[in-house]
């Protein structure tokens, strides 16, 4: 790319998302990440705004075919390529990500609002909206609620009526009036703070109240207020039927001027394309649902005085259950953990002035104070990125990688300029086939770090000039000479392959070729297990669904290469060589004989303590609780129920008659 290009190249709209998506985490999570402050709470709200005209009740056949894509990883119902109405997608939809937040996002406000409908159900009294689920944190009920919603027979006529226009006219459903209805459920939401709120709007008319002009420029102020408010309006737009469908959804016609305008992960562009399948909108979905994240901010020092802000993301980061909650065995309720220090001699809470750290070097414990500490750490500078020099893009190797590469990119808000200094570095060191080497601290008193930084140019298809990789520069952890360790690999000395075992080996890995394999595509199976284990005992169900496990080896298909496989275990093993089997140990004790030797030591009997001597020397603290305990329990001397330590050898003194 050219350093004269227009800012509008290094845009964060048109960079896309790819690589920066979370993948239902945290992106900031990992100990090496910014502080928590950087990143907003991950509580949010989420009002789901489904269109009820009567065109969202019309099934749309699906016209586009069944691909692997399609195949439900999470346990829901598949789409079976069966016509479905935009209402009852929308309705899955919310479904889906109320049961998602359940898990990931416990505080988070989820709640379900019906608009153009005859019923009304709303604290404000707004005609034609009905409440279907209240803003409130997502909850079993709120399954139930659309399970019920969903199991209700689509040819029937539509529960909560059509809004029907007032007499002697032929307007549409006044769509300010849905959006007020939105504004006051977000302002009634105290129990919790948001970091994010968000209205997803579902419907297949792209142009509302078109007749109507003051109607629009009602609907397009009120979008601004709720902008102004932090409440963002996202579209998911839903295919309209055939017979209604005159001209695809056209996003220019109304919604481009009030929602919030977000990019593909693949292409790079807005995607507002209209979508027939519950598996497009839970994709959708989980785009929508995990916004980008930095796990850093800091500023890049190219020289004395000349800085750039940039973010560090995480390309990767490992999804992990989700932890367990400590409940009151009687009420129910959360309990909150507390961890003391106790003195081992006199077992007495320590107070935090009371304790020392040290460290061992050599064979000596070297005591050090926490301010000593502290004061290491920050000697080492404050967050920032520090460039060293420059090397070619040869001398990275591919094993210099210390841990999962992350993305850097140009950060212009806190340094203005940023984008285009950024960019100007970015072209050169493309141009002349660098790489950036640099010291990094990613948060007050880390650890500094050596990284590369490897530029990535942008990546356009020629003829449609979609984005397919954005521009940016993979940050890589770079090792000490501490972290490189000379590997002892057995079997150096064995005789080379012969050719043809090279030969054998090369058609096994030749006919065995995964040509389209996606990480994107495998679930984890242990992940999907545990979220399904939990729904079926959130929802109170003896059938757990079954979960596939993707990851297995597809045996069928592997049988198809039977031949070379064999061939190669022909070529490499010799006629008569038979696996190796893996003993499984016995978990019963063998029993001794004085046939197999001698029998093993038995621990002498613990002799009985002297404790009158004990006390009279001043030694009853060198006995443990436990045995203080034995000793006045059988002595018939009651022990109080919080007694420490210290306490026990009171009583032990005052029975025994020792001052």
């Amino acid at each position: 790319m050219n350093s004269s290009n227009d800012d509008s190249t290094w845009s964060w709209n048109n960079f896309g998302e790819s690589g920066f998506e979370s993948g239902f985490v945290d992106a900031g999570a990992d100990d090496d990440s910014a502080s928590a402050q950087l990143a907003p709470p991950k509580n949010d709200g989420v009002l789901v705004l489904i269109d009820c005209s009567p065109s969202m009740m019309v099934p749309v056949e699906n016209t586009r075919p069944k691909t692997e894509d399609d195949d439900s990883d999470d346990g829901d119902d598949d789409d079976l390529n069966e016509p479905e109405s935009g209402y009852r997608l929308a309705l899955r939809v919310a479904k889906y990500v109320i049961r998602d937040k359940m898990i990931s996002s416990p505080s988070s406000v989820i709640g379900v609002c019906l608009y153009g409908t005859a019923e009304t159900r709303n604290s404000a009294g707004y005609s034609g909206i009905y409440m279907l689920i209240d803003m409130d944190f997502p909850d079993v009920s709120m399954i139930e609620k659309l399970e019920d919603e969903l199991a209700k027979d689509p040819s029937e006529p539509f529960a909560y009526g059509h809004w029907e226009p007032p007499a002697g006219t032929n307007n549409q459903f006044p769509f300010e009036t849905a959006l007020c209805a939105c504004n006051e459920r977000y302002q009634k939401v105290t129990r919790t703070r948001l970091g994010g709120k968000r209205i997803w709007l579902f419907t297949n008319n792209d142009n509302p109240n078109p007749t109507d002009l003051a109607l629009r420029r009602m609907a397009q102020t009120r979008a601004e207020d709720l902008l102004q408010l932090n409440i963002a309006i996202e579209l998911f737009a839903v295919e309209p039927p055939p017979v209604l469908a005159r001209t695809p959804f056209d996003v220019h016609k109304f919604f481009l001027k009030i929602i919030a305008v977000d990019e593909d992960s693949d292409t790079g562009v807005p995607d507002f394309s209209a979508m027939s399948q519950f598996s497009e909108m839970r994709s959708y979905c989980r785009r929508r649902m995990h916004h980008k994240r930095a796990a850093a901010i800091v500023p890049w020092t190219l020289f004395d005085g000349v800085q750039v802000g940039v973010e560090i993301f995480n390309n990767i980061q490992r999804e992990k259950k989700t932890p367990h909650v400590w409940l009151d065995a009687e009420t129910n309720e959360p309990v909150q953990s507390h961890r003391s220090w106790i003195c081992a001699t006199t077992g007495a809470e320590l107070q935090q002035s009371r304790i020392a750290t040290e460290y061992r070097f050599g064979d000596r414990m070297v005591p050090i104070a926490r301010d000593e500490i502290k004061a290491i750490k920050a000697s080492f500078g404050e967050p920032s990125l520090t460039l060293m020099g420059f090397k070619p893009r040869s001398a990275l190797a591919k094993h210099h990688n210390l841990r999962t590469a992350q993305f850097v990119y140009p950060h212009e808000k806190n340094i203005s300029g940023s984008t285009r200094a950024f960019a100007a570095l970015h072209d050169r060191m493309i141009a002349k086939d660098k790489i950036a080497i640099c010291r990094l601290i990613t948060q007050a008193g880390g650890e500094p770090r050596f990284v590369a930084l490897l530029p990535q140019p942008e990546v356009r298809n020629p003829e449609t000039r979609v984005m397919i990789q954005g521009p940016g520069m993979h940050l890589v952890t770079l090792p000490y000479a501490d972290d490189i360790r000379d590997l002892a690999i057995s079997g150096r000395d064995l005789p080379p392959p012969t050719a043809q075992q090279v030969n054998a080996a090369k058609a096994v890995v030749t006919s065995i070729d995964l040509e389209e394999f996606d990480t994107d595509a495998f679930a984890d199976p242990a992940i999907q297990r545990h979220l399904t284990a939990l729904e079926s005992m959130a929802l109170q169900r003896d059938d757990v669904g079954e979960v596939e496990d993707a990851v297995m080896p597809d045996e069928e298909a592997m049988a198809d290469f039977a031949e070379e496989i064999n061939g190669f275990a022909a070529a490499v093993y010799p006629p008569d060589y038979v696996p190796p089997t893996k003993a499984v140990p016995s978990r019963k004790r063998k029993a001794t004989s004085s046939a197999a030797g001698p029998a093993a030591k038995r621990s002498k009997p613990a002799q009985p303590l002297d404790w009158l001597t004990l006390a009279n020397q001043g030694k009853l603290g060198k006995a443990t609780v436990a045995t203080l305990r034995d000793y006045l329990n059988s002595e018939g001397i009651a022990i109080p129920a919080r007694a420490k330590k210290a306490d026990l050898i009171s009583l032990v003194k005052v029975h025994l008659g020792v001052a």
